[in-house]
């Protein structure tokens, strides 16, 4: 009768552990799918974020030229100061490294 039981709660252990271990393996899967949706994401809006620091970039060169065509020699070097800051934070932007 002992070693019945024994062995009844020996398999009964080793289904908990195998059914233990399944678990874990789903929630590592899941934990590696949201990881990399969330990594997906962030790479999404900070491509988005520097496209749009490019086109105010572009649209502040435009109107420098337009300053300087038209005389406005102080407003333009007030917008050139800012077209030199917005190309800096674009150059210092740091690349996504989640991982």
């Amino acid at each position: 009768m002992k070693s019945e039981a024994a062995e009844t709660a020996k398999k009964i252990l080793e289904e908990m552990q195998k059914k233990n271990e399944q678990m874990m393996q789903q929630k590592e899967a899941s934990y590696q799918e949201h990881v990399k949706q969330l990594t997906k994401k962030i790479e999404k809006e900070r491509a988005q974020s520097i496209a749009d620091q490019e086109r105010v970039l572009a649209l502040k060169l435009q109107e420098q030229v337009r300053l300087l065509q038209e005389g406005f020699q102080k407003e333009s070097m007030e917008l050139y100061k800012e077209i030199v800051a917005l190309k800096m934070k674009l150059q210092e932007a740091p690349p996504c490294n989640i991982l």
